[in-house]
């Protein structure tokens, strides 16, 4: 026998056992799956919808939560030649109507929004300002407090919103808004 030839039936014993254990494994996965969907049930995820939504800059869209009513989007934005950065430049709002195939947003004004914050405003131009990595990373809408989250209870509502400001992720700074029922 030559070493040729101990070496292909080598090569197809193993390939036969691993060709088996995939099929063990591929029904024993089927009989797990089978299981979780009786005992959680089973959900398909689907679009039902597809709306445009524009922005002013060049953006890269990195964001979007629903507050409410109101849908809030985030962007990283290159302005360019633009002195500073604006809050409307980062985040766009939009008031959420309608079910289904039937959805609409409505642009809502930022100065009558929780983004019209005094100290909010004062904190996101220090951020652009002082900060020229600055980067939303993502927002976040959950019933605890974490960072970098939006955070929404059942009465009142938290919001939150972080940003990567330097070349590591952990040069983070976040921002926090008490938000009421009516947004």
């Amino acid at each position: 026998m030559t070493e040729h030839s101990h070496t292909s039936d080598s090569y197809a014993l193993i390939q036969k056992r691993l060709q088996t254990q995939g099929k063990t494994l591929a029904e024993r996965v089927a009989t797990l799956n089978q299981t979780r969907e009786q005992t959680f049930g089973k959900t398909t995820s689907a679009v039902i919808a597809r709306i445009n939504v524009r922005s002013e800059n060049n953006c890269v869209p990195r964001d979007i939560v629903r507050v409410g009513e109101q849908v809030l989007f985030g962007y990283n934005v290159f302005i360019g030649m633009k002195a500073a950065t604006q809050i409307g430049d980062v985040f766009a709002l939009y008031h959420f109507s309608g079910e289904g195939e039937q959805i609409a947003l409505e642009a809502t004004d930022l100065s009558q929004s929780f983004l019209a914050d005094k100290r909010f405003q004062d904190d996101f131009s220090e951020l652009y300002s002082y900060y020229k990595n600055t980067k939303l990373t993502h927002l976040r809408v959950t019933h605890h407090k974490l960072l970098a989250v939006f955070q929404i209870g059942d009465n009142h509502h938290k919001l939150l919103a972080v940003f990567q400001i330097g070349d590591n992720s952990s040069d983070i700074r976040v921002f926090r808004w008490q938000i009421e029922q009516n947004g």
